[in-house]
């Protein structure tokens, strides 16, 4: 069972690809509010979910986490408005 990140993903280099490094501030941080809405999910499932989900939930969490932190790491990652984002994906869970 998987439920949102594979422990052997494939990467698939289908035509042309801008680098990582060269990615501008909305791509990086489009791409770090799904890996948090998708961190909102696994939690919800760790601590909600029958004890299969609860171990893949965790396992899947630690893959999330690095996402995370990677692209937090990235020189066009925007701490404002990375708070921003983090209210509305809070508020967003919150109201479940």
């Amino acid at each position: 069972m998987v439920l949102i990140y594979g422990s052997n993903e494939q990467r698939s280099s289908g035509g042309f690809i801008i680098p990582i490094s060269q990615w501008g501030t909305p791509a990086v941080m489009k791409t770090w509010q799904t890996h948090l809405e998708n961190r909102s999910y696994l939690f919800f499932m760790y601590t909600k979910g029958t004890y299969a989900e609860k171990q893949q939930a965790s396992k899947e969490l630690e893959i999330c986490d690095r996402k995370l932190a990677f692209w937090e790491r990235h020189p066009a990652f925007d701490i404002s408005k990375a708070a921003s984002a983090k209210a509305q994906v809070k508020s967003k869970w919150n109201s479940r």
